[in-house]
């Protein structure tokens, strides 16, 4: 399930996580430290295997609070990896959008096959082919 970076979206994320079939699918994606503290219960032997795909889990033997402070600290977490990760996006595309009108006027005239080719070619002067995050 893709996160977001709005707060106002993770009690819905919740509430899709309680309609999952899987039980290890609501352990991955549940908001709410009742729901991972019964589902535990229910199906101890997934806990200790989906920890290293999310940490919290392994505060699921502390007590209620320390787990929902847990849960407030990974939505936080998860809304800078993607504040950070828009942030690479935006550096790279801003030197693109500067590129962008002086090749488009080069294009215009261009087949659809020359165009691209063309474009992709600059491209690989300008973007990165990855960016960070």
């Amino acid at each position: 399930m893709k996160k977001t970076d709005r707060q106002k979206d993770y009690p819905f994320i919740g509430e899709l996580a309680r309609k999952m079939p899987d039980p290890r699918d609501r352990l991955l994606y549940s908001r709410s430290a009742e729901d991972l503290i019964e589902l535990a219960r229910e199906h101890p032997a997934l806990v200790p295997a989906l920890v290293a795909e999310r940490p919290l889990l392994a505060r699921i033997g502390a007590d209620r609070r320390a787990l929902a402070e847990a849960l407030q600290l990974e939505m936080l977490d998860l809304i800078e990896v993607t504040a950070r990760r828009i942030a690479s996006y935006r550096a790279a595309m801003s030197k693109w959008e500067a590129f962008w009108p002086t090749l488009s006027r080069e294009v215009e005239s261009l087949t659809l096959r020359e165009a691209h080719a063309r474009i992709v070619e600059r491209a690989a002067g300008v973007l990165p082919e990855r960016v960070a995050g």
